[in-house]
């Protein structure tokens, strides 16, 4: 079982792999695997398709990394703003928050 799952990993990160057709002759469903993707590469259609998928995952991964950062920044907004309401001295509040001391004297 785990054979044929190291097969599986090998043909997906690389199916033009030499390596990979030894596999096909002990696995007959990575042979019919490798000639759908054969066909499928040669549709336009689907290669515009999956140039459209990708670019849709590459936008929603810059908006999560967006929105991290985002939310990081808050933290240490707020993180600032209760320090300040404790009177600790400015310097303090840089070192703990990494913010700057205009962003802190905003607050």
């Amino acid at each position: 079982m785990r054979e044929k799952l190291v097969q599986w990993l090998r043909f997906i990160k690389e199916p033009e792999n030499k390596g990979v057709e030894k596999f096909m002759k002990e696995n007959k469903y990575l042979e019919q695997a490798k000639k759908e993707l054969e066909h499928l590469s040669g549709d336009p259609n689907f290669k515009r398709l999956l140039e459209s998928r990708a670019g849709f995952l590459r936008d929603v991964d810059a908006k999560i990394y967006v929105s991290k950062e985002e939310g990081k920044k808050q933290e240490k907004i707020e993180i600032a703003q209760k320090m300040k309401l404790k009177n600790k001295p400015i310097e303090e509040i840089i070192e703990f928050t990494g913010l700057s001391k205009e962003e802190i004297e905003q607050l």
